[in-house]
């Protein structure tokens, strides 16, 4: 039962994370150049890792990274 309730509690945690970015997301992007992907700042060369991790949830969320980064080839997305 308490692995159950620390799995529902980092759910509820990165649920209210990922609420907390998109909500604030539109107040930044009034400056930023549409045209441009948010990976442009960083050097040339440099591969990122993304790690989705979860339960069948998670492979939703796969889904649409890789739909939407799957051809940059500056990331490396993968499930855990």
């Amino acid at each position: 039962m308490s692995g159950f309730l620390q799995r529902l509690r980092l759910s509820i945690a990165t649920g209210a994370a990922l609420l907390a970015a998109v909500l604030t997301a539109p107040a930044n992007a009034a400056g930023v150049d549409q045209g441009a992907t948010f990976l442009t700042p960083f050097p040339d060369n440099d591969v990122y890792q993304v790690t989705v991790f979860g339960d069948g949830f998670a492979n939703g969320l796969l889904g649409g990274f890789i739909k939407a980064f799957g051809s940059d080839v500056r990331l490396n997305i993968q499930l855990r």
